[in-house]
C-alpha cells in the first residue's frame, strides 16, 4: 500500500480499523505536471515483499505505475494469481492514457483476471481487449 500520493494520503491510524494486514511501502512519486492529478509512482520493494510473502494472489490497482507492471512481472515469474483491478472508463482522454495504450492493453491481456470497478469500467477493459 502506497503512503501517498497528491489526491490521497493515507496513515496507518486512519486504516486502523481495517483488520486485513496491511503495511506501508516506500516509494518515489514523479508529478510530471500538465495539471495532472494522479503521478507517475514507483516502489522499488514490492517484487521483494510479493516474493517475501507468497501470496497466492494478488489484487492490485491500477495500471499506469512502474510499480503495477513490476508487481505483475514478479508474480508471473513466482507463479502467483495477478488480478488487475481498474474504474478507468472510455470517457478519461488524457496524455497518459494515449501513451501507455498498448503497454496498459498488454498488462490487461496478460492478467489472470480483472475486476471493473463499475458497468464504464467493465466497457473499458472490454475495448481494450479483455
Amino acid at each position: 500500500m502506497g503512503r501517498s500520493v497528491k489526491n490521497r494520503i493515507w496513515s496507518e491510524e486512519e486504516l486502523g480499523y481495517y483488520t486485513f494486514k496491511k503495511r506501508f511501502l516506500n516509494g518515489i512519486t514523479f508529478n510530471l505536471g500538465f495539471d495532472d492529478n494522479y503521478p507517475f509512482w514507483f516502489n522499488p520493494f514490492v517484487a521483494s515483499e510479493i516474493v517475501k510473502s507468497r501470496p497466492e494472489v494478488l489484487i492490485m490497482y491500477g495500471w499506469d505505475s512502474i510499480t503495477s507492471f513490476l508487481a505483475h512481472l514478479t508474480c508471473k515469474i513466482f507463479g502467483i494469481k495477478f488480478i488487475l483491478y481498474s474504474d478507468s472508463t472510455v470517457n478519461e482522454k488524457s496524455w497518459r492514457r494515449l501513451i501507455t495504450y498498448l503497454i496498459v492493453k498488454v498488462h490487461v491481456l496478460l492478467s489472470d483476471g480483472l475486476i471493473a470497478g463499475g458497468t464504464m469500467a467493465k466497457k473499458y477493459l472490454e475495448r481494450i481487449g479483455a
